[in-house]
């Protein structure tokens, strides 16, 4: 008789417990993507195919974000990063 007593009071505080879990809403908390960098120096049409690669990038994460930074060729590019 005890043990049934005690098996039931173990359920209803499982049940208990169970139904005041509260489960967080994605929408009411705001996730701060994390920024990225990226430079290239492409010119024309691959500069073009970068921007639509990063926009495609940028479309499918929901918390990194690349930021194209274009500049005019290689060798600038290389100046800049020393």
């Amino acid at each position: 008789m005890k043990r049934k007593l005690f098996l039931m009071l173990i359920m209803i505080a499982i049940i208990v417990t169970g139904c005041n879990y509260k489960v967080k809403n994605n929408n009411e908390e705001k996730v701060e993507k994390v920024e990225i960098e990226f430079w290239y120096g492409l010119n024309g049409y691959s500069s073009e195919l970068m921007r639509e690669f990063i926009e495609e990038f940028n479309e499918s994460q929901e918390y990194y974000v690349v930021v194209g930074i274009e500049q005019t060729s290689d060798e600038e590019t290389f100046k800049a990063l020393k």
